[in-house]
């Protein structure tokens, strides 16, 4: 069997995200969640953006979150060497809509995902100065 590609896995959780229907989105990605783990150090900006944009929305309403996948993406951020502007906000709004609380900040279950913030944040910066967003 093939080893999942990061852009594989994010092809493939963005169509039963978008999918309406009735298929079971959410085993499917709950069974999908250990290869993000797995991949998420050499996610590029734009494939972990559509895997956390897929997930988000997946969970939406059904009270489930995504922790080791979000974390695991948490903990690659560092690595993303450059992103897209569409990429960098996707991503934002993914960990937004998973972990965004009524005050405004994040209950993101101890995860750090702010990790994920502050990488688009440091992505988006160069992005915004040379006007390419």
């Amino acid at each position: 069997r093939k080893a999942w590609t990061g852009r594989a896995l994010a092809n493939c959780l963005w169509a039963f995200a978008v999918q309406t229907s009735g298929c079971a989105a959410l085993p499917l990605a709950q069974d999908l969640e250990k290869a993000v783990v797995e991949l998420a150090p050499s996610l590029s900006v734009r494939d972990a953006a559509a895997i956390c944009w897929s997930l988000s929305g997946i969970a939406a309403g059904r009270g489930v979150a995504f922790d080791a996948a979000f974390g695991a993406v948490a903990d690659a951020a560092q690595n993303f060497a450059s992103g897209e502007g569409r990429a960098l906000a996707n991503l934002a709004s993914a960990v937004v809509d998973m972990y965004g609380d009524d005050s405004g900040g994040l209950a993101d279950n101890c995860l750090d995902v702010r990790r994920i913030l502050d990488a688009v944040a440091a992505l988006a910066v160069p992005l915004a100065e040379s006007s390419t967003l």
